[in-house]
């Protein structure tokens, strides 16, 4: 029964997910010898009220290298059927395993320069101003890097 309502919950939360902005927070830490990872989720939900959803908690079984912490995360994301396109920002601590790994994900991201700029001749509607704010920032922004106030 457990596993059937956590799987039930996580179905929800994928289609509260599709087609939004998000923030990351990416943590590790080792304790006992154990490495453990984890990912959170922020975004605004349909109530217009900001929701943290904690994706995974996962034990490594490895060290926390940039590469391995960037197969993790697009593994997480994968999961929850995220492109990389809906992540606005990614927060880290200050490692430098974090911050290479962040900068490895938004290669995957790269801003077009070249683009002309997009002409809109009548007013949108908010639909519309969603719509075209997503497929604007899926096509040519990349995720940022936001270091970790408490940790800094």
């Amino acid at each position: 029964m457990i596993l059937s309502e956590a799987e039930k919950q996580k179905k929800k939360l994928k289609e509260d997910l599709r087609d939004k902005f998000l923030f990351l927070k990416l943590d590790a830490c080792t304790r006992h010898r154990i490495n453990y990872f984890a990912v959170n989720a922020q975004f605004v939900d349909s109530k217009n009220e900001v929701s943290i959803f904690t994706l995974a908690v996962k034990d490594t079984e490895n060290q926390h290298s940039n590469d391995f912490i960037k197969r993790m995360v697009e593994d997480v994301l994968n999961d929850f059927d995220i492109s990389k396109q809906q992540v606005l920002a990614i927060v880290t601590d200050n490692a430098s395993n974090m911050t290479l790994a962040v900068e490895k994900l938004a290669e995957d991201c790269v801003v077009d320069e070249n683009e002309d700029d997009v002409e809109v001749e009548d007013i949108p509607t908010l639909d519309e101003i969603s719509t075209l704010a997503f497929a604007y920032h899926s096509e040519f922004k990349n995720m940022s890097h936001m270091q970790c106030a408490a940790h800094t």
